[in-house]
């Protein structure tokens, strides 16, 4: 599973052996297992020099463009991708499938032990199977807090406090105005550490954590 030539030959196999006999409008895909910043799907039974196979972002991109070499923001051959595991909803991560989905869901946070709650959005699917990507997008999203908010577990209900699923739009227009602000950003933030090298990183933690503090940085 954290073999970059096991995604390969799997969407490959989707592609080229499944479709043909279904002829799909749309394509859906989901990334499930422990997930991080930088990786997702760690194998513990397949190893490397020792330690848990796992894909990073590299290795995503490469096995999406050896599966669908022409794929473009204006044509991007996924209607969703999507991250059942931890930490995924990162610019990084959205940046590393431009041009292969339509729309990306993910956790900012970690995610709950019962990960997704599929019987709902599975349903709709069945129910209506043209439904909109980023109706489908939501209903994941909204579904999976609800199913942790109303369950009768008590820990459910508390991770449902700090739960986060995300839909993000990856077409064109909204990923140059997320790359402008992102960009813009991070001139801001080196800015502000070469101007007060020793006092930034402590305001910005405390401004990221709701935490106020003296306006000293203005």
């Amino acid at each position: 599973m954290g073999d970059v030539k096991t995604l390969t030959n799997f969407l490959k196999y989707g592609k080229e052996e499944i479709e043909p006999d279904f002829k799909p409008d749309h394509r859906m895909f989901i990334f499930w297992n422990h997930g991080d910043f930088v990786t997702v799907c760690r194998d513990e039974r397949y190893r490397v020099d020792g330690e848990e196979s796992a894909l990073d972002l590299n290795e995503i991109n490469q096995a999406f463009s050896e599966a669908f070499p022409h794929a473009s923001a204006d044509n991007p051959p996924f209607e969703i991708i999507g991250f059942d595991a931890c930490l995924r909803a990162t610019y990084e991560n959205a940046n590393n499938l431009y041009g292969f989905t339509k729309y990306l869901i993910a956790s900012q946070e970690t995610e709950s032990g019962v990960d997704w709650y599929y019987t709902d959005w599975i349903r709709d699917l069945n129910d209506n199977p043209s439904i909109d990507g980023l109706r489908l997008s939501k209903n994941i999203c909204n579904g999976s807090i609800l199913f942790l908010k109303n369950n009768d577990n008590e820990d459910l209900q508390k991770d449902s406090q700090v739960a986060t699923f995300s839909v993000m739009d990856l077409s064109r227009s909204s990923m140059l105005n997320f790359r402008k602000a992102y960009n813009s950003f991070g001139f801001f933030l080196l800015e502000m550490t070469q101007k007060y090298p020793e006092e930034s990183f402590a305001l910005f933690d405390r401004s990221s954590q709701g935490i106020s503090y003296n306006d000293a940085m203005t």
